[in-house]
């Protein structure tokens, strides 16, 4: 398999399984804001805030990993003659 096709099916993979790693992601700290909750009194628990999703590091991963695809889908559509053309040869 040539270089252009072999990078478009990766990043179509990526592109694929990134909104249910985001999605697991998010799940899992639901899941541990809501066990750290219960582990206050409950006549603390309205006061007791926490940093949103995207202001954790899982959150600020995801959105980082989203903009690494972003990019690398441009970069794609940059290089497409030339890494395509290899592929018609």
């Amino acid at each position: 398999m040539k270089k252009g096709p072999l990078v478009f099916v990766v990043l179509l993979i990526l592109t694929l399984t990134y909104p249910l790693t985001v999605n697991y992601a998010l799940q899992a700290y639901e899941s541990w804001r809501i066990a750290e909750l219960e582990s206050y009194p409950a006549e603390m628990r309205p006061y007791v805030d926490f940093s949103p999703f995207i202001q954790s590091f899982w959150g600020g991963l995801a959105l980082i990993f989203g903009v690494v695809i972003v990019f690398s889908w441009l970069l794609l559509g940059m290089w497409r003659k030339t890494l395509f053309k290899e592929a018609t040869l």
